[in-house]
C-alpha cells in the first residue's frame, strides 16, 4: 500500500477532512491518505497575498508531516486549486508532488475539447487565467467563472449552497460552450457528486484527479531526478542572524531542520 501526503493550503480543518475523504475514496485500498491542514496562514486562500503566505505554509507543513510520519511518503498532493508552493515542493521533496489544478485540467482535456472552471472568490479568475497560461492550455479553457460566495461560506454549508452552485454551473456551461466542468477550489469538493447528478456534462473532481495521479506516479516508482529543475537542493542552513551564502534567518525550525538534511 502506498503512503500519500495530502496538504490543504488553507488552515480550515473541515475542508481538509472533506478533501481527505474524497482522496481516500478515489484511491480506495491502494493507498493511505495522510491529510494535513496548513500549519499557518489564511483559513481560505482568496487572493495573491494569501497564496504567497500559503506557499511557505505548505512547504513547512510537508516538512512537519515528514518528521512526524513513521513511514516515508510515496507522493504528495497539494489540495488547493491555486497550488501554493507547488514548484518549491517538487524541488525540495524526495517524492512526486501533484497539483490539484493541473490534475483537474489534464483530466478535463482527456474527456473534452474545451473545459470551463467554476471557482469561489472574485479574485480567483484572474489568478487562474495566469495558471492556465502557465500550463499552456489557454486554448482549451473556455471560461472561468467566480461564485458570489467565499470558500469559507461554501465549506460551512455546502448542501445549502448547492442550488446556487448548480445554477452558476448551468449558466457557465451554456454561455461558454465548454463540454466539461472543472471544479476549482477546495471548498467545492463537497458538492461534486451532487453537481454530477444535475449537469449533462462531465464534472471533474480535481482532488480526486490529483489523488489518482499521485497514486499512479507512486506506483510507477520514479526516483528523484539527479539533474534538472527538480534536482535535489542539497543541504541549506536556515539559522543565523545574517544571510551569508546559504544561511537564512527567520525560518520555521521544522522547515529549517528538513532543509538542512536535504540531499
Amino acid at each position: 500500500m502506498k503512503n500519500l501526503l495530502l496538504i490543504n493550503g488553507n488552515t480550515t480543518d473541515g475542508i481538509t477532512a472533506t478533501l481527505a475523504a474524497r482522496a481516500q475514496a478515489q484511491v480506495q485500498g491502494r493507498a493511505l491518505i495522510t491529510a494535513r491542514s496548513a500549519v499557518f496562514g489564511p483559513p481560505y486562500i482568496e487572493n495573491r497575498t494569501d497564496a504567497l503566505i500559503a506557499g511557505h505554509a505548505v512547504l513547512t507543513t510537508a516538512a512537519d508531516a515528514i518528521a512526524k510520519s513513521d513511514a516515508p511518503f510515496d507522493a504528495a498532493i497539494i489540495a488547493c486549486f491555486g497550488e501554493p508552493g507547488l514548484g518549491a515542493m517538487r524541488e525540495a521533496m524526495p517524492f512526486p508532488v501533484v497539483g490539484m489544478a493541473e490534475a483537474g485540467m489534464l483530466t478535463a482535456m482527456q474527456i473534452s475539447t474545451r473545459f470551463a472552471i467554476l471557482t469561489p472568490g472574485i479574485r480567483w479568475p484572474a489568478m487562474l487565467w495566469e495558471l492556465v497560461g502557465h500550463y499552456g492550455v489557454r486554448d482549451r479553457c473556455a471560461a472561468i467563472r467566480p461564485l458570489d460566495m467565499s470558500g469559507v461560506q461554501l465549506a460551512q454549508d455546502p448542501e445549502g449552497a448547492l442550488d446556487r452552485v448548480a445554477q452558476a454551473a448551468d449558466a457557465l456551461m451554456a454561455e461558454s460552450g465548454a463540454d466539461a466542468l472543472v471544479i476549482g477550489g477546495a471548498a467545492l469538493a463537497g458538492v461534486t457528486d451532487a453537481l454530477r447528478a444535475r449537469l449533462s456534462v462531465p464534472v471533474v473532481d480535481s482532488v480526486g484527479a490529483a489523488a489518482g495521479m499521485a497514486l499512479h506516479l507512486a506506483e510507477l516508482g520514479f526516483a528523484k531526478p539527479k539533474s534538472g529543475a527538480y534536482a535535489p537542493l542539497g543541504p541549506r542552513v536556515m539559522t543565523g542572524r545574517v544571510m551569508t551564502g546559504r544561511v537564512m534567518t527567520g525560518v520555521d525550525p521544522v522547515l529549517a531542520r528538513f532543509l538542512a538534511q536535504a540531499s
